[in-house]
């Protein structure tokens, strides 16, 4: 929600391009949230809806690193939707966001 509520703060206006921006990112916000909670990312969605995850996590992470280790994450994050987890040890380690909780800690390190 933070990232969303960042971007609509500023299309705060009433000309039309502000509007039409404003309605644009509540769209998307609405859209994302549906498709994450409920379990229903139309295939033609899965990219779009990576790409914004991994803009949230970012705008999560923006004032804890430098723009340097930001610039890494933004080539180095990877956003998947798996159906299930596996807990045996892949590639070293992994990130696991889970935006259902209620917790402030949505971020697992494996």
């Amino acid at each position: 929600d933070d990232y969303f509520n960042d971007l609509l703060e500023k299309c705060q206006g009433n000309d039309y391009d502000s509007l039409l921006k404003y309605r644009e990112i509540s769209i998307k916000k609405d859209d994302i949230k549906e498709w994450i909670f409920n379990d229903k990312i139309p295939e033609e969605k899965v990219k779009e809806a990576s790409d914004i995850i991994k803009e949230c996590v970012l705008h999560l992470l923006y004032n804890s690193y430098s723009d340097e280790s930001l610039d890494y994450l933004r080539k180095e994050i990877v956003i998947t939707f798996p159906k299930d987890m596996n807990a045996k040890w892949e590639n070293g380690e992994a990130i696991f966001y889970f935006p259902n909780t209620y917790s402030k800690h949505k971020f697992l390190l494996f």
